[in-house]
């Protein structure tokens, strides 16, 4: 009893009567830096490995990102392009918080088309830089990484040509990053270019992709993220509830199901990790929300809060948001300790690739997103 109401009291939950003069204004929740990052990928046929690779490896780039301190708050985005002729030229998913959402439309990506060398690279990558919504404050890092093994057509009428789309980048305050899949020679001078006008990095990545790294740890972290999933508290209409109750569940098993039984594990393993670091489970979710200063649980409605919740007074309330709030922490510092061997883990395997001359879609992507989020202010362990 006495940890939940201490728990409750870090929270705020609890509180002794104010006297008019000790009453404060309420805080609002300290805006945080944010890191925006839209992929820009090759959905041929040849492209199949690397589309793989980056189903697997999206939630571990992810937490990359949300490693960095202050932690951000991230928006990922997608466009994937072919070429004209094909069964699309581009497909394009806006920058979203919602990793889940955005990762639910990168796995329903198959490669196909192409098979006559040049794509439609120079579309993919107008839409990346004029499309996608990105914020427009100085203090945020916005990223783009254009993936392929294949040259742009410079030979199509109504279309910018790269050159144009990366002066219009660096005025936007985007960075622009190429990573060249095979050795193809005319994509490598093209991917130089790009990067070095966009003020951005290239490198060259395996063309068949890779797999994501088993460890130890994944299948108790993956187990630790479902049962932080369990602690979500729904308020709002009962579609909002539902909805959110529904997203984590589906984000899991979307995340198990993107690759065979060990890597899935892995990238479960990433998935729970992230949102453990990430700070909030959804929008929709009361301890979160209350912890955060965005609701007063006293001006919750009894229909917007769950069933267990209705029939209690105000004091039980709180007491029931404090006993969550305390299995969530318990949680979340079990997750903080496999996490941090994990990542040991992780490290070493990453090292000794490295030193094998062996270079990975997600570290090459990790490298980048190190230089240029340090450059913004941002500092990693």
């Amino acid at each position: 009893m006495k940890r939940m109401l201490a728990a409750a009291l870090a929270l705020g939950l609890l509180a002794a009567p104010a006297r008019p003069e000790d009453v404060r204004e309420e805080k609002e929740e300290a805006p945080r830096r944010r890191i925006e990052v839209a992929f820009v990928l090759d959905t041929t046929g040849s492209m199949g490995g690397l589309i793989e690779t980056a189903k697997r490896k999206i939630w571990s780039i992810a937490n990359e990102i949300v490693g960095a301190k202050p932690t951000p708050e991230i928006r990922m985005g997608l466009v994937a392009y072919r070429d004209r002729g094909d069964d699309y030229v581009t497909k394009v998913v806006d920058l979203d918080t919602d990793l889940d959402r955005v990762y639910g439309e990168l796995t329903a990506l198959r490669a196909g088309g192409g098979g006559d060398g040049p794509e439609s690279v120079n579309q993919g990558l107008r839409e990346a830089v004029t499309r996608l919504g990105w914020s427009k404050e100085d203090a945020v890092l916005r990223m783009v990484f254009l993936v392929g093994d294949a040259p742009p057509h410079m030979d199509y009428a109504n279309d910018v040509p790269y050159t144009r789309t990366c002066e219009d980048a660096v005025r936007a305050g985007l960075v622009v990053n190429t990573l060249q899949c095979g050795g193809d020679e005319s994509t490598a001078r093209v991917w130089r270019d790009i990067a070095e006008r966009s003020e951005g990095r290239f490198a060259v990545i395996p063309q068949e992709g890779s797999a994501a790294v088993a460890t130890p740890f994944d299948e108790r972290i993956g187990a630790l993220g479902s049962e932080l999933s369990g602690t979500y508290l729904g308020f709002g209409s009962e579609e909002e509830r539902d909805r959110g109750a529904r997203k984590l569940k589906d984000g899991e098993e979307l995340a198990r199901a993107a690759a065979p039984a060990a890597e899935g594990a892995a990238v479960a393993a990433d998935r729970a990790g992230l949102i453990a670091r990430s700070g909030r489970l959804d929008d929709s979710d009361l301890v979160d929300a209350v912890a955060g200063g965005r609701v007063k649980l006293e001006e919750v409605d009894a229909d917007e809060l769950p069933d267990a919740m209705k029939e209690l007074t105000l004091d039980e309330r709180k007491e029931y948001v404090a006993r969550r709030a305390e299995e969530r922490a318990a949680v979340r510092k079990k997750l903080e300790t496999l996490n941090a061997k994990r990542a040991a883990f992780l490290a070493e395997a990453t090292k000794k690739a490295a030193a094998a001359g062996k270079s990975t879609f997600d570290m090459e992507v990790g490298k980048m997103i190190r230089a240029q989020a340090e450059k913004k202010g941002f500092t990693f362990e």
